[in-house]
């Protein structure tokens, strides 16, 4: 299939290196509410890792704005009135900390009857920008709503409708416990038995504190990380410490054909630092929520619009034929619902500054384990996508990556002055005093930056962002050439650069070589009579005369 225009590139940067173009979108394309459930985002996560066959983390939770935190609509009827999960990214993975971390219930005081709303009409779905539940009774609707109101804090819209011809007085109750499984067969308490979970309730907000743990493979945790929950409607909260489970319960008095609304703000902070710094913004959403769920609609909105108007420019001249050849060429309802879910999949991805994140940015996955981070090539393609659609996040992209190009004053590598990195963490690996595990400078991506940043250029037509990038760029040309083309010849290499994990303290190749039984036995091991043994026939060589005569073998 062959489709041109900027969608092409959206597709190519989510599901990987297949070159499409594409076409403009039909106009009815343009309005966000004809795009129910483009994307699956129901499930109802069992455990922190709750991995598929491939051991990523199943389902496809809704982040928004940058956020580090995500949502499910629920799956089943154990988990109606709730947005399932949450999933938080713990600096470099996601993990679900719930299966149902805020779960409604109501009753009517009156009759002290349950409305279950298993048993109502319901319809739940999801629309690029937002989740939306939906429980019909005859006396009464609830409808819920969740959108991002800030890069750590998302926001339920909670509405409820009298129809029942009288009073309704109702009660209302708010449950939630974080997950004891770790994975399938195994607690978390198997797993990291120091790690501390903690609950408390202060001031109309509900904690959750997650203690420091330093686990680069798996999980890590500031000591001061927490997620908070806080309503514009005051409650009583009954905590259970040792379940690490609580019971919020409000009132609720509704005239005939009242509507009232609830809103509830869900914040997740990696730091007591973010917190402190954002706390008032919090306060500040649930003062004006319609505002922000406003301008969360009308964002979204712009997004699918400019998704319509990418590269439709046309020169004056040819106004006519254009116009001709763009109803030609208009896509097809599928291939409109594609580009939409592209679009939702790589916003989905975009993680807002963090740690050693310096910039906004969109990573390749977050349910995939490895890869909430940012990288070279991926970063490149990311841009380009979105240049037409969200200028600004496509320049923080460049911006993320290029923060950590490598400068001629380098205590570790001056030599690599130019170079970019292949990949960019929360955390900085252990050679540059971080711990993390996934930072990432024993090698770099193909060069499509130049590209990318041209093409910024040409939707926006920034002259001062050229400015910013040419000389970055003219860098990292020239370390292609001087680093990347060892036999003088124009055309760059793939290499790698001087690392510990490459390299032994003298600088020579670093490798590891397993002979099987019979192999030592014939001595085809002669050649290794400088190498160190190790456990099960490995043994660990150095140097690329040795190396060479590995292959020889």
């Amino acid at each position: 299939m062959v489709i041109f225009l900027r969608v092409g590139y959206l597709f190519m940067s989510v599901f990987g290196s297949l070159y499409l173009t594409v076409y403009p979108l039909n106009c009815n394309a343009n309005n966000v509410g004809d795009w129910q459930n483009t994307l699956d985002r129901t499930g109802m996560p069992t455990a922190h890792k709750s991995y598929d066959q491939y051991q990523n983390q199943q389902f496809n939770p809704f982040f928004d704005l940058g956020a580090w935190h995500g949502y499910l609509l629920p799956k089943n009827d154990d988990s109606v009135g709730a947005f399932t999960g949450p999933m938080v990214i713990m600096e470099e993975y996601g993990l679900y900390i719930a299966d149902k971390l805020e779960q409604l219930t109501i009753y009517d005081q009156d009759t002290n009857s349950q409305f279950s709303l298993k048993d109502a009409e319901i319809e739940n779905y999801s629309l690029p920008g937002s989740l939306h539940q939906s429980y019909r009774f005859d006396a009464l609707t609830i409808n819920l709503s969740l959108y991002f109101a800030g890069e750590r804090t998302a926001m339920i819209k909670t509405t409820f409708k009298n129809h029942s011809g009288k009073t309704l007085n109702l009660r209302l109750n708010w449950s939630g416990k974080l997950l004891e499984q770790w994975q399938n067969e195994q607690t978390v308490k198997q797993e990291f038995p120091q790690w501390q979970r903690s609950i408390n309730a202060k001031n109309n907000q509900l904690n959750f504190i997650f203690s420091r743990l330093r686990s680069p493979w798996h999980l890590m945790t500031s000591g001061t990380a927490s997620y908070n929950i806080q309503r514009s409607l005051k409650s009583h909260n009954v905590i259970n410490e040792e379940e690490l489970s609580y019971v919020s319960e409000s009132s609720l008095t509704l005239d005939i054909n009242e509507n009232s609304s609830i809103y509830t703000a869900q914040s997740y902070f990696l730091n007591s630092d973010e917190e402190k710094r954002l706390v008032k913004r919090v306060t500040n959403i649930l003062n004006k929520p319609e505002h922000y769920i406003l301008a969360s609609e009308k964002r979204w909105q712009s997004y699918l619009s400019n998704l319509l108007l990418v590269n439709t420019k046309s020169e004056k001249n040819n106004e006519v034929e254009s116009e001709v050849e763009s109803e030609k060429n208009k896509l097809n309802h599928s291939q409109q619902r594609l580009a939409i879910k592209s679009l939702q999949t790589l916003l989905g991805n975009w993680r807002s500054p963090a740690g050693q994140i310096k910039h906004h940015g969109v990573s390749p996955s977050t349910t995939a384990r490895w890869f909430n981070g940012f990288w070279a090539w991926d970063s490149w393609k990311h841009a380009y996508a979105l240049a037409g659609i969200h200028p600004e996040l496509a320049k923080n992209i460049m911006r993320s990556m290029f923060e950590y190009q490598i400068q001629a004053n380098d205590p570790l590598r001056p030599q690599d002055s130019g170079m970019v990195i292949d990949a960019v963490f929360y955390n900085k690996d252990i050679i540059r005093k971080g711990d993390g595990g996934n930072w990432n400078e024993r090698n770099t991506k193909p060069p499509l930056a130049s590209w990318a940043v041209w093409e910024i250029y040409q939707q926006t037509k920034d002259k001062k962002f050229i400015e910013e990038f040419f000389p970055k760029l003219e860098q990292y040309h020239q370390w292609w050439y001087r680093n990347r083309d060892h036999d003088r010849n124009g055309l760059i290499e793939y290499g790698a650069t001087k690392h510990h994990l490459h390299n032994n303290s003298a600088g020579e190749l670093s490798f590891k070589i397993q002979f099987s039984a019979e192999q030592l036995s014939k001595g085809e091991n002669r050649f290794i009579f400088d190498c160190q043994p190790l456990t099960e026939n490995w043994f660990q060589c150095f140097g690329d005369e040795t190396y060479q005569a590995a292959l020889n073998i």
